[in-house]
């Protein structure tokens, strides 16, 4: 093997070292040097790395220690390029003004700018071999550049990705005592993604391996990825692991879908089915990357979704979505479609303005919660009686079957809004601007991550046969009814006289509150009677709340997959092309508009 070598010349006031630096010469050997200097060198696509305590005597200058922060380089040809880095974070840590003397192709030079200071550093190449120590960099950018930000931000960004370009603007100010510009701290963030997560065209390329790489892996995992035959464009891919598909059978039949659009350079929409656990926890059970979310999409995505799911029938719930209001009925038979409560409310016939808008909502919400239709005419007459018939009348337009507890056909477990949609929203929204690979893996992940860490929680905290949320709520329950008469009518069949009357039916497992029979748990009512005839009381509680089914939904592990394999260029054959953004729904601004905006603004 040949030996390669770099030259430096660094002088620091009264201490000067000139040393020739053999790239095979180990770390420990290079440490008695009594200068700085960060040096990344790679050999055999192997780096190491040299970092030496600075002792800076500029005249003029403060003598407190520094040193300069740690360098990478990918390859020998950037060697220069990181040299340039290291300076540029060493004057941002330490204040001092440094005149670059040099920088070409072939060396970079540069030294203190106070008269009388020696400090000096010099880069170039060894024996004319400019391929060892190229450099290429240029005088003209500012002294505070893409590049530098990228560099010093970068471990921030990577423990916190949610951070906006002005916190990392505020961050760069206490940390460095320097203020950066706006667009230099949003194209570093965007640089270190970039690095870490890889590029937005390749990543569509990447799907096909990561497709091969799931099948592997997580055998019995359901994963359809469609591409135009025509052009080659990516259309769009559905996941499902195994281990969820697996868990299902643990899970009430319960399943939110939700679409959100992708913030990401080709933009997209993620389409997602959750489930709930024993615990009332949110469950990420299917996902799929489409362009845009309409119709055809929308049956797809179910179509895809029948094929992981058993036969139990199922009570979807979302919004009013013209895919879904199609799509579950002709795909799902059998099963329910309830409507998200906030949606409805959102689309009343009321604004926020009128004065009777709080009593309305709050009207609304006795509609829907209400378990007797009875009470559900009562709360629209109240409406016509305070001059809102109209919002009466439009909710009258809705099927009252699809989202009022009164008529809601089966049980819907309590479920009567998309909170959990809402809840997985949030949970991946740092991920929402990501390549499509690593939007796909990075829920993967974390997915991967949750299910481990409430595996771990239901065996060594949960302690009772309910889970926790579960077993307080039919404690409460008990409690409630504990003072309550009860009588019996015949075998499994009683009254219960509460402040007002109620029938219970142990055999049907009904109670005339109606409580009983849309949240799939013992009512108060319920829990009365089965106190006073002394049987199980968990006997009457369905398995998906216990202790052991939440157990069962985690025992089946997602397992990793490594991409140390994974291609970094291919084959044109091979290659998906990238699709064609589709813009989200809505009134899109032009140019009139804008105008009109500006001048709004400026009075």
């Amino acid at each position: 093997m040949s030996e390669k070598f770099v030259h430096a010349v660094l002088n620091h006031g009264e201490h000067s070292s000139a040393f020739r630096v053999n790239t095979l010469i180990t770390v420990d050997e290079l440490k008695h040097f009594a200068c700085l200097v960060a040096l990344v060198i790679q050999m055999n696509n192997e780096d190491f790395y040299l970092n030496v305590d600075v002792i800076p005597k500029h005249t003029g200058c403060s003598s407190s220690s520094m040193s300069l922060s740690r360098s990478n380089s990918g390859c020998s040809s950037s060697s220069g390029a990181t040299v340039r880095i290291v300076v540029d974070q060493y004057k941002m840590r330490t204040g001092y003004k440094i005149l670059i003397l040099k920088n070409d192709k072939t060396r970079f030079t540069a030294k203190c700018e106070e008269n009388g200071c020696g400090w000096r550093i010099h880069f170039g190449p060894v024996n004319g071999d400019i391929s060892r120590c190229g450099v290429g960099l240029r005088l003209k950018s500012p002294v505070v550049t893409t590049k530098l930000v990228k560099h010093l931000i970068a471990d921030s960004i990577q423990g916190d990705p949610t951070l906006k370009p002005k916190q990392i603007m505020s961050l760069f100010k206490k940390t460095y005592g320097s203020n950066i510009k706006y667009h230099h701290a949003r194209r570093g963030k965007e640089d270190v993604f970039e690095d870490q997560y890889g590029d937005d065209e390749k990543s569509y390329s990447d799907l096909n391996w990561y497709v091969k790489a799931i099948e592997q892996t997580n055998p019995d995992s359901f994963v359809k990825l469609e591409v135009d035959e025509e052009t080659g464009r990516f259309k769009r891919i559905f996941i499902c692991f195994g281990a969820c598909k697996h868990s299902y059978r643990y899970l009430r039949p319960m399943i939110y879908l939700d679409a959100t659009f992708l913030i990401g350079r080709f933009r997209g929409t993620l389409m997602a089915a959750t489930c709930v656990n024993g615990n009332d926890g949110f469950y990420p059970y299917a996902f799929a990357i489409v362009l845009s979310e309409n119709k055809d999409n929308w049956f797809w995505f179910l179509d895809n979704l029948q094929q992981v799911v058993d036969d139990r029938p199922i009570v979807f719930l979302s919004d009013r979505h013209e895919g879904l209001m199609q799509g579950i009925p002709r795909v799902f038979h059998g099963s329910y479609h309830s409507y998200c409560f906030y949606h409805i409310k959102c689309n009343l016939p009321i604004v926020k303005g009128d004065a009777n808008y709080n009593v309305v909502i709050d009207l609304f919400y006795k509609a829907a919660y209400c378990y007797t239709a009875a009470n559900f005419e009562e709360v629209l007459r109240v409406m016509h009686a305070i001059g809102c018939g109209h919002v009466a009348n439009y909710l009258r337009t809705i099927p009252k079957e699809k989202w009022a507890n009164a008529f809601f056909p089966v049980c819907r477990y309590a479920a009567h809004s998309s909170s959990i949609v809402e809840s997985f929203n949030n949970w991946i929204l740092e991920f929402k601007k990501l390549p499509a690979f690593s939007l796909l893996d990075a829920i993967r992940l974390k997915v991967m991550q949750m299910n481990s860490k409430r595996r771990v929680e239901g065996l060594e905290n949960f302690n009772t046969r309910l889970t926790p949320v579960y077993e307080d709520l039919l404690n409460e329950n008990i409690n409630i009814g504990r003072t309550w008469t009860v009588v019996e009518s015949m075998e499994r069949l009683y009254e219960v006289r509460s402040p007002r009357t109620h029938s219970v039916d142990l055999l049907e497992r009904t109670c005339t509150c109606h409580r009983w029979q849309v949240n799939g748990f013992p009512c108060a009512h319920a829990c009365a009677v089965i106190q006073s005839t002394r049987e199980d009381i968990y006997s009457f509680v369905e398995p998906y709340f216990t202790t052991e089914w939440y157990n069962r939904t985690y025992q089946e592990i997602i397992l990793p997959i490594p991409n140390y394999d994974k291609p970094q260029y291919y084959d044109p054959s091979d290659m998906i092309i990238v699709p064609i953004p589709v813009p989200p729904p809505g009134r899109r601004e032009n140019s009139v508009s804008r105008r009109l905006g500006r001048s709004k603004r400026g009075l």
